[in-house]
């Protein structure tokens, strides 16, 4: 008997927000980024744009165009957002934090740390966006 009420607390205990909370971990730096195209050519500002903003989409980032070099790109995932600027110049590319909700985001040591799941998401744009960007 328990043992059946130690599985079943926890089995409640594992599903509450406080138990299935992570810890930040430290935010991955996308600085500087090469630009590689299939011709070897450097791409021109607007192919790039595009294939940022194609590359975004696929990532599920819905993007705005912004003045100069640079792409608002924000995730939406229930209670959870994540608002990232990519600038770019024709031979590299950098994607930057600006804002978010319910991931944890802070400073530890003097570096930024977010929930884990956040890397993840940058981590699947960076590879849509270096697709997009090979195929110019």
């Amino acid at each position: 008997m328990k043992l059946v009420r130690a599985l079943l607390c926890l089995a409640l205990l594992s599903t509450s927000p406080a138990f299935a909370a992570r810890s930040s971990v430290p935010m991955a730096e996308l600085d500087n980024l090469p630009i590689n195209s299939a011709s070897g050519k450097p791409p021109g500002s607007e192919q790039i744009r595009k294939a940022i903003v194609q590359g975004a989409a696929r990532s599920h980032f819905s993007a705005s165009v912004q003045p100069g070099n640079k792409v608002r790109l924000t995730y939406s995932k229930r209670d959870h957002s994540l608002v990232m600027d990519v600038s770019f110049t024709p031979k590299t590319y950098s994607i930057k934090y600006v804002d978010s909700a319910n991931l944890g985001y802070g400073m530890e040591g003097g570096k930024p740390v977010i929930h884990p799941r956040a890397n993840g998401w940058l981590n699947k744009l960076r590879q849509s966006i270096d697709r997009q960007l090979n195929q110019i």
